[in-house]
């Protein structure tokens, strides 16, 4: 990634956005819109985490292990949320 931060902010506003409206739609009783609700919180927190830590890289041009880790438990935790916004 060349501007790692630039994409995780624009990421995390648009999965802030996808994220408060599914939040908003089941609080007025409709149902969750799956895109949105399986997009928004991997989103958010994906971008949260690249604009956070950015993409630091390796003399061999891969990012470390705990780099890797975070944005992998990320993903992971979004699905979670997203399983729970559709259930």
């Amino acid at each position: 990634m060349r501007y790692p931060r630039v994409l995780g902010a624009f990421l995390a506003i648009v999965g802030g956005a996808l994220l408060y409206i599914t939040l908003d739609g089941l609080q007025d009783g409709v149902k969750a819109v799956p895109k949105a609700a399986i997009l928004g919180p991997g989103s958010m927190l994906v971008g949260l985490w690249c604009l956070l830590f950015g993409c630091p890289l390796r003399s061999d041009g891969t990012p470390p292990e705990w780099w890797r880790l975070g944005f992998y438990s990320c993903i992971g935790l979004s699905v979670l949320v997203s399983i729970l916004l559709l259930f």
